[in-house]
């Protein structure tokens, strides 16, 4: 709805600018101007109407760290391994190889 406005408010200003085929339409004042044709010389009339808005200022760079201060350097920690466990198959299932060494050790203990 408030593109229909703008291109209601625009139609004073529009100006019929027909494409090569279009024979049927003239730059006279009897064409009654649809929002198309308004809509399609929209882009003409805002860049000679110009903008409300202020062009955006330069701010410059920002100063930065200070000349000659240093960075402290972060503190070095020491690297953690976790102790090696003994695999187990899918899903804590014991592998072939670990259910033949605990049948081993049955054995040998009876």
């Amino acid at each position: 709805m408030p593109a229909y406005v703008n291109l209601w408010a625009a139609r004073n200003l529009a100006v019929v600018l027909p494409r090569p085929w279009e024979n049927y339409l003239t730059q006279n004042e009897s064409v009654k101007l649809s929002p198309s044709l308004v809509q399609r010389d929209f882009s003409r009339i805002i860049s000679t109407l110009g903008t409300s808005a202020k062009s955006p200022k330069r701010r410059g760079y920002s100063s930065g760290r200070i000349k000659g201060d240093k960075k402290v350097p972060r503190t070095r920690h020491q690297v953690i391994k976790k102790a090696h466990r003994p695999r187990r198959g899918f899903l804590g299932v014991r592998t072939e190889q670990e259910t033949k060494k605990v049948a081993k050790e049955k054995l040998k203990a009876s």
